[in-house]
């Protein structure tokens, strides 16, 4: 789901609940945390829609620390 929107994984980082999957999107420089089944559901028509992520804005600080965890 988060790939089809644009957003790469930042592999092994684990921020909010334990096991959960975090983003990030240069295109707007969009981070996504605290990814998990229980933060996303269907609507009547099949639509995913994310909720209870923590959307971060990355500043350059913040995007050169992510480096390390993209592929």
């Amino acid at each position: 789901f988060m790939r089809k929107l644009w957003f790469q994984p930042l592999q092994g980082l684990s921020l909010g609940r334990p096991g959960s999957l975090s983003f990030y999107r240069d295109l707007d420089e969009v981070a996504a945390f605290d990814a998990h089944p229980g933060n996303f559901v269907k609507d009547d028509n099949g639509v995913v829609l994310p909720i209870d992520l923590v959307l971060v804005r990355a500043d350059a600080a913040l995007q050169a620390a992510f480096a390390p965890f993209l592929d």
